[in-house]
């Protein structure tokens, strides 16, 4: 049998979608390449992919969409999820209203986004180590203030493109993210350009104080002490899309 066969029987038992199994729907039919992935304090994993939010308990998945969860309605594709310190999950999907998942029910933020915010929508979700909630898109950066809303440091560019956008945070509690001309940092209230560099993609900080920087089309970068200098990679290791650097811990 192919998964089609199976699908047909097994994803509409009871009457409905995921209604006999709650784990399986059409949506495994066609599944995406996934967007996101995070680990919950609560031991689960949690996959953000186009066609929603998947859960792994470690034995099974459970697929949440617009076709078992009124909020995902109509619009399941997912770009980030974090949980915060409180235990609410932040999902942000694609284009529509950023839903949290608090005490096991998910919730639409209607409104919770504004202005070129609410047109661009977020792309990258960080916590830091104070536990505060950091989001960004296309050069905008914005944190979650103690009345949880959402706390707008600079907007968001209306650039369309590739590069990936990033947070990270060094060993002194700075933010530093990505944008579609640069590295910033957040001085406070402020941001301030830290290095020019076009589509940065992928951003670490490691612990003795450097910025390590994915460059697409021109490999890794190190950014210390206001310099930027490239980092020879291996010949037969391919430069088109640094976009993820991660620090070994």
């Amino acid at each position: 049998p192919r998964r089609e066969n199976c699908t047909v029987c097994h994803a509409y038992g009871g009457g409905g979608q995921g209604v006999k199994h709650g784990d399986i729907d059409t949506a495994l039919l066609n599944p995406y390449a996934t967007d996101d992935v995070h680990m919950g304090r609560d031991g689960f994993l949690w996959l953000g992919t186009q066609d929603g939010l998947v859960r792994f308990d470690g034995i099974r998945f459970v697929a949440v969409s617009g076709l078992n969860e009124p909020a995902f309605a109509p619009e399941s594709s997912i770009r980030a999820a974090v949980q915060a310190p409180d235990g609410v999950l932040w999902v942000v999907p694609t284009r529509s209203d950023i839903v949290q998942r608090r005490d096991g029910r998910f919730t639409r933020m209607e409104g919770w986004l504004a202005d070129t915010w609410r047109s661009m929508g977020l792309r990258y979700l960080f916590i830091d180590s104070r536990g505060r909630l950091w989001a960004t898109n296309t050069g905008g950066i914005g944190y979650v203030g103690g009345d949880g809303k959402l706390v707008s440091l600079a907007p968001p560019s209306l650039y369309i493109g590739v590069n990936r956008r990033m947070i990270a945070e060094d060993s002194q509690g700075r933010i530093f993210f990505t944008g579609p001309d640069g590295v910033y940092r957040v001085d406070g209230e402020r941001v301030t350009r830290v290095a020019a560099v076009a589509s940065p993609r992928g951003l670490c900080a490691d612990r003795e104080g450097n910025l390590w920087i994915g460059v697409d089309g021109r490999g890794l970068f190190r950014f210390r002490d206001g310099v930027l200098t490239p980092v020879p990679l291996p010949a037969d290791m391919p430069t088109c899309c640094e976009s993820s650097v991660r620090m070994r811990r």
